[in-house]
């Protein structure tokens, strides 16, 4: 009993971790690469680094205190982490596992970009200091949309079956 819940949270954790550096170049049509081939000067884990980068920037906090859109409010990362969330709550199954697994993930993404970010030698505190409101919403709005995702999924794919 306890091998099948082991291998359905690795999967819902680990096929999502992998979908999270690729994702936002689906939904965002090709200007992040060219952004990140300007950038990145052929370093595979800055490269990396800025792949996870870019699924945080989205700045949801000043986006409520501005003038929200409708077309603004689900941008690219919006919707990354919504299928995300929801991949990570379909695959674990059931609505208690989905929200605690899709907020997994959105701390293991979190801590992925950390720490590729300081094997590549980024300035973070530049990251987290100058620009600590924008950070922090592409944190806020991931957590949101992570969980919110989970929570569907997990309620769409039906309760965990204990064998």
């Amino acid at each position: 009993m306890a091998s099948k819940l082991d291998y359905r949270l690795v999967f819902a954790l680990l096929i999502p971790i992998i979908l999270s550096f690729f994702t936002l170049y689906i939904f965002n049509i090709g200007t992040i690469i060219v952004q990140i081939q300007h950038a990145s000067g052929g370093n595979l884990i800055f490269i990396l680094s800025l792949m996870l980068q870019a699924n945080f920037r989205f700045d949801a906090i000043s986006m409520f205190t501005g003038q929200p859109t409708p077309l603004g409010f689900l941008a690219p990362q919006f919707v990354i982490w919504l299928l995300l969330g929801y991949l990570c709550g379909t695959i674990a199954k059931g609505g208690k596992r989905g929200v605690t697994t899709s907020l997994i993930l959105v701390v293991i993404d979190l801590l992925l970009w950390i720490l590729l970010s300081v094997l590549a030698a980024v300035d973070l505190m530049s990251l987290f200091t100058t620009n600590l409101i924008y950070t922090l919403g592409g944190i806020f709005i991931a957590l949101i949309a992570g969980v919110f995702g989970g929570l569907i999924g997990g309620l769409i794919s039906g309760p965990y079956e204990d064998l």
